[in-house]
């Protein structure tokens, strides 16, 4: 089981005891997660480099050097490796040999910390959110961009796959469902003042997401099909057996209204009246969406 840290060492260690196998010493601070594939492990690292290692001996196979420090996780798939830096790059990269095949540059708004999203495949597609506000879908094979999606913050969570729609989560508050082929928007969740920094996982028709205020919350969307995309076939997003019940509040999606437990009687964004609806706890606005006052 390799693991990276802040002492700029990847150490594989005994899944059953946590023994230490062995270290692999790098140059910087290693906040991306390691990906195994095929007896090679590889991660990214803030000497911006992205590593191949030998899961046995710990021997490096190669490296490759990127443009900044490398947060993103890389996704390995059909023989390439991608992942994103934080100057604004997704680099696909030949698994066995460590060459180039292409780069996409974002743009950078002027800002750091460009890509933190660690990228998706599903259907021949790159799916990737980037500090520039937007997410993208960029085509596996030539690295052109198929289209984009403006949101209103930084997108530095990893986006999930289900049944042909694309879920990911922003710094402006939402979590969003767009269409994998269209790249249009078909529900975004407010969760109010809490940024969405954690990566959802679909199961069935439900959705599981943590937020910025230390719960996990469970939405229930219109479409089953669990996450099948390429985070999922590496076991980096790992939906089996049950998950815990354990969530602050049960946000169901009908006719745009997300409904959950709380004891408002009035939304202090657009003063919709909650006494007209079935629903005595309500968490979300029904006509606005936008969360109500207690927590």
């Amino acid at each position: 089981m390799p693991v990276g840290g802040y002492d700029e060492k990847l150490y594989a260690l005994n899944a059953m005891d946590g023994d230490k196998k062995w270290t692999f010493q790098t140059d910087g601070k290693i906040q991306s997660s390691p990906a195994v594939v095929d007896g090679t492990i590889y991660f990214g690292c803030d000497d911006y480099r992205l590593y191949a290692v030998d899961a046995e001996s710990g021997v490096q196979e190669w490296e490759f050097e990127t443009n900044d420090y490398v947060v993103s996780s890389p996704t390995v798939i059909n023989g390439n490796v991608y992942l994103g830096s934080d100057k604004h790059t997704l680099y696909a990269i030949n698994a066995n040999s460590g060459n180039k095949d292409w780069r996409f540059d974002f743009t950078s708004r002027g800002l750091h910390h460009g890509v933190r999203s660690s990228p998706a495949f599903y259907a021949g597609t790159i799916f990737i959110g980037a500090n520039d506000h937007h997410f993208y879908a960029i085509d596996a094979n030539s690295g052109d961009k198929i289209w984009r999606y403006k949101a209103d913050g930084d997108i530095a969570t990893s986006p999930t796959v289900a049944n042909g729609i694309v879920y990911f989560g922003s710094n402006d508050t939402h979590l969003y469902a767009i269409d994998a082929t269209s790249g249009q928007n078909q529900w975004r969740v407010n969760f109010g003042y809490e940024e969405i920094k954690s990566s959802p996982i679909k199961i069935e028709d439900t959705i599981y997401v943590g937020g910025h205020d230390n719960y996990l919350y469970e939405i229930h969307a219109e479409t089953n099909g669990s996450s099948e995309d390429s985070r999922v076939i590496q076991g980096m997003l790992n939906h089996h057996g049950k998950l815990s019940q354990f969530h602050k509040s049960e946000i169901s999606r009908s006719n745009r209204s997300f409904f959950a437990h709380n004891q408002e009687e009035m939304c202090f964004s657009c003063s919709a009246d909650f006494s007209k609806y079935d629903q005595t706890d309500i968490l979300f606005c029904p006509e606005c969406g936008s969360r109500t006052g207690s927590v």
